[in-house]
Formats: C-alpha cells, structure tokens, sequence
C-alpha cells in the first residue's frame, strides 16, 4: 500500500475517533449527571460489595460537583442499604453518604479531604460526623 494512502487513512482514523470519543463531553453536565445517577442507581443494586462501595462514593462526589442536582433516587437507595446493606461497612456508607446528600450544610468542611480512596474518604467523612454528632449529644456508636 502506498505510504501516503496509509498516511492518509491514520490521520482519517484519528480524526474519527477522537470525534466519537468527544461526543458524551457535548452533552450539557445535567444530562451527564443524570445518566451517571442512573448507572450508579444501578451499582447500588449490585451483590458485590466493591461495586456498592465504589457507587456510594461516586454518588457522594456527584453531589459534591453538583450540589444543584436532584438527589432523591440515589438517597433513597441509600437510606434502604443503612438497614439491608450487606455488611456493616456498607450500611455505615450508606449512612453518612444520606446524611451528606439530606444534609450537606454539616459536611460544608468536605472539600478539606484530600482521599482520593473511598475507604479513607468514608473514615475521614464518618469520623467528622461521629464526632459532630457527640458534640450534639448523639453517637452513632
């Protein structure tokens, strides 16, 4: 095959692709937000406990870069794993993940966390409630 045909054929690929690849960034952010809510609404269902874990903590930073945004489903979902979560680690995210999308006025230090994992940003995040609440005479010991 002649190298400018070829030359020609990548730079046609290239061009293409990184189209298609641009396409979900030409959606307005709503849109973007409402469909991750639905994948994560999705994840919070899932019977593996990474994939839950993982949802929450997705679901809590959606909150956090679009506070605007209309929480109720994914909230719900939440307020049901405080209960039926399928172990304790997940019904304790899924406490402090509700109280943050119910009430983020008590979370207003919550852009100071720097934990990109969701272990550390649920410890930090739990830690900080637990003791807000003792300030209030509550424990959630």
């Amino acid at each position: 095959m002649n190298y400018k045909l070829l030359k020609t054929l990548l730079i046609l690929m290239l061009l293409l692709g990184g189209g298609m690849a641009q396409e979900d960034s030409l959606q307005p952010p709503q849109v973007q937000v409402k469909e991750a809510l639905q994948h994560y609404s999705r994840s919070l269902q899932h019977p593996n406990e990474g994939v839950v874990s993982s949802a929450i903590f997705k679901v809590v930073k959606l909150k956090m870069w679009y506070p605007g945004e209309d929480f109720t489903q994914p909230r719900a979902q939440l307020e049901m794993l405080m209960g039926e979560g399928c172990t304790p680690a997940i019904r304790l995210k899924a406490f402090v993940a509700a109280s943050y999308l119910s009430h983020p006025e008590w979370f207003n230090w919550i852009g100071e966390t720097e934990q990109q994992n969701a272990d550390e940003f649920f410890q930090v995040l739990s830690e900080r409630l637990d003791q807000q609440l003792q300030n209030i005479g509550i424990s959630m010991k």
